[in-house]
């Protein structure tokens, strides 16, 4: 799949690319865990903890992505990025946890209980319209 979405975006001579594009696609997945707690912090009008994570993320990523490259060479900035990213992902979770009744699995696992609330809650707002 990488393979096909370099040569589209990018032509064959980035083909070489593809390992770096692999390691990355890794990162999406605590990228869309942080874009979703940040909208929930957002919600519940504590932005600032958005702030104080990408500072954070800042800080760990800079002496990481140095040493990675250095041990990895250009293989060890997608690591970097992804390993700062799931350390960022697990911090805004943990924040969140003090605002709001949720556990780590919340965010992994979807119940049929949890669709159905969801699907209530839906229903309910929009006939209230």
């Amino acid at each position: 799949c990488a393979k096909i979405i370099v040569t589209i975006l990018y032509g064959e001579q980035y083909l070489p690319s593809v390992p770096l594009v692999r390691l990355m696609a890794i990162s999406i997945f605590f990228t869309g865990i942080t874009e979703l707690v940040n909208n929930l912090f957002s919600a519940i009008g504590k932005p600032r903890y958005i702030l104080y994570n990408l500072i954070i993320g800042i800080i760990v990523l800079i002496p990481c992505i140095t040493l990675s490259l250095k041990l990895l060479g250009i293989n060890g900035a997608p690591i970097a990025v992804t390993v700062v990213n799931c350390i960022t992902a697990l911090l805004l979770i943990a924040s969140l946890k003090k605002h709001l009744p949720i556990n780590f699995s919340d965010f992994f696992w979807i119940s049929r209980e949890r669709i159905q609330e969801c699907c209530r809650t839906l229903k309910s707002n929009l006939s209230n319209r």
